[in-house]
Formats: structure tokens, C-alpha cells, sequence
């Protein structure tokens, strides 16, 4: 689990879960972006899951878990949120819904 405090001018916007937000890691690339799903809407946090499944999220689980074992904090950057969810679901009498992605 990742969380974060939601930079200031992200901060101005609403997340919900669902909608996915761009990371960075900046000590271990400045220039990979990858898309997570946001896991909460607690204000004025962002919670993501991340599973090392492939090799940048291998490197991302053990930055972290070299950052809590120094006590430091790891620099993320964020660009997002995406994804309107704001669609009225209850209208309808079924929903077929469609995931996707590798995680």
C-alpha cells in the first residue's frame, strides 16, 4: 500500500476510487510514469495498491521498504486524477462491468 498526501494544486480536484492517477518515482527514474487505480477517497490522501509483479514494481516495493527501514519518506510525484465516474449506475436494472489491465 501506498499513500500519499495529495500535492496542492492535485489537492484542488476530487479523487474517488476507481479513477487512476500517473506516478512517478523519481529515485528510480525521473522520466517512467505508470497509471495506478486509486484504492481510497479519504481526503486529502491517495491510497494505492501496488504487487510486485513486474520489474518496476519489483523496484518500486523495495524502495519503499528500504525507505521505512531508514525512516525516510520516498518522493512521489502524481499527475491525475482521471476518469469520470460519475455516471448513474442505479438507472439501470443490470450493469456488465469490465476490468482491465495487468494488475
Amino acid at each position: 500500500k501506498v499513500r500519499f498526501e495529495k500535492p496542492f494544486l492535485v489537492a484542488l480536484r476530487k479523487h474517488n476510487p476507481g479513477q487512476y492517477v500517473f506516478v512517478n518515482f523519481p529515485e528510480l527514474s525521473r522520466t517512467e510514469w505508470h497509471p495506478y487505480s486509486i484504492a481510497s477517497g479519504d481526503e486529502p490522501f491517495i491510497d494505492l495498491y501496488i504487487r510486485a509483479l513486474g520489474d518496476h514494481t519489483q523496484k518500486v516495493v523495495k524502495h519503499a521498504e528500504e525507505c521505512n527501514a531508514h525512516g525516510k519518506q520516498a518522493l512521489i510525484r502524481c499527475d491525475g486524477p482521471y476518469g469520470n465516474l460519475s455516471f448513474n449506475y442505479f438507472r439501470y436494472g443490470s450493469l456488465v462491468l469490465v476490468g482491465g489491465g495487468i494488475g
